[in-house]
């Protein structure tokens, strides 16, 4: 209503579905990958994942059909080829919480599924919702979201 200051936080982002790992063909070209992913992820066409260890990238969608999109646009718009290789897992969740000692025990005992997004935001990768369910009831201290937005 009137007078009233709105804060406009920008457009969410939403939970990817289906991953994969992303390899150059040709690993001088890694500028250039690095460079077509930026503004794919800006367009909002894929999710780039870092995982906290190791260097790869994992690519997310929410639709599986997006990778042959992504891939075709990589090759032919940014000249890199690139093998995409699926991963198992279905489901993504932005994870946050005011209790430090609560985040740092999580992410220790979860690191090989922990990365960051394209904003530098704590992820976790799911197999499929029943471990978030399973993950909810042991960490209970942990908020997990499906939007890279804190609530």
């Amino acid at each position: 209503s009137e007078g009233e200051n709105l804060h406009f936080t920008g457009v969410p982002v939403f939970a990817p579905e289906h991953f994969c790992r992303v390899t150059l063909a040709e690993p001088l070209k890694s500028k250039q990958l690095n460079k077509a992913l930026d503004q794919l992820s800006e367009e909002g066409a894929v999710q780039v994942f870092r995982p906290m260890y190791g260097s790869e990238q994992i690519l997310g969608v929410v639709g599986v059909l997006q990778f042959e999109v992504v891939q075709f646009r990589i090759e032919h718009e940014y000249n890199v080829k690139v093998r995409f290789t699926r991963l198992p897992y279905g489901a993504a969740r932005w994870i946050f919480s005011d209790d430090s000692k609560a985040m740092e025990d999580f992410v220790r005992a979860q690191s090989s599924v922990i990365c960051y997004d394209q904003h530098e935001q704590k992820a976790i990768l799911l197999e499929d919702l029943w471990k978030l369910k399973f993950l909810n009831e042991r960490y209970p201290k942990i908020t997990y979201s499906s939007t890279s937005e804190k609530v």
